[in-house]
């Protein structure tokens, strides 16, 4: 287990091996604690390249990696910093709350309050311009036959929204 934490760090990585901590193996499954589930997910979609290169100094080999943000706060190991935290304290200061401010949650501490919109017809087109804004940064376009935000993966594989194709699935029958 020595030699193992010992090579954790050249085989992971500096800012990798700071975010996580190898804990034991058990039956030849390495347990590794890690800092967050975001972590935790980030290494297990590549345990298979960081078990290969671990393989290759090791022996035994071990058969599998296992990580495990909850045995991080177990042991309650530090989290390093972020690189960048002194940086953004500085320019940001430390993270407040909009009630702190005496603003509304979710409002925008530099943004001018908006004012009210006497005409309907303009108030729904501000909104359906910022809608449209929003689905097309999700990936989402209408559909040709009924105009609903879809996906577009659905408009490649059916040029229709799954909602039009399963409808016209049930016209041929």
């Amino acid at each position: 287990m020595q030699l193992l934490r010992q090579l954790w760090p050249e085989v992971v990585g500096e800012a990798v091996a700071a975010q996580t901590h190898p804990l034991n193996v058990r039956r030849q499954v390495l347990q590794v604690a890690t800092s967050t589930p975001s972590w935790a997910q980030n290494l297990t979609l590549q345990r298979q390249l960081i078990l290969r290169k671990l393989n290759s100094r090791l022996h035994p080999p071990l058969s599998d990696i296992r990580f495990s943000p909850g045995a991080w706060h177990e042991g309650s190991y530090p989290v390093a910093p972020h690189p960048d935290a002194e940086l953004t304290s500085k320019f940001y200061g430390p993270p407040r709350l909009a009630a702190q401010d005496g603003q509304r949650p979710g409002s925008c501490r530099n943004a001018p309050p908006k004012q009210p919109i006497s005409d309907p017809k303009v108030a729904f087109e501000r909104w359906a311009r910022v809608v449209k804004q929003r689905q097309t940064q999700q990936n989402l376009f209408p559909c040709p036959a009924c105009g609903c935000p879809t996906p577009a993966a659905e408009l490649e594989r059916w040029f229709v929204c799954g909602f039009c194709h399963r409808q016209s699935l049930r016209l041929r029958s």
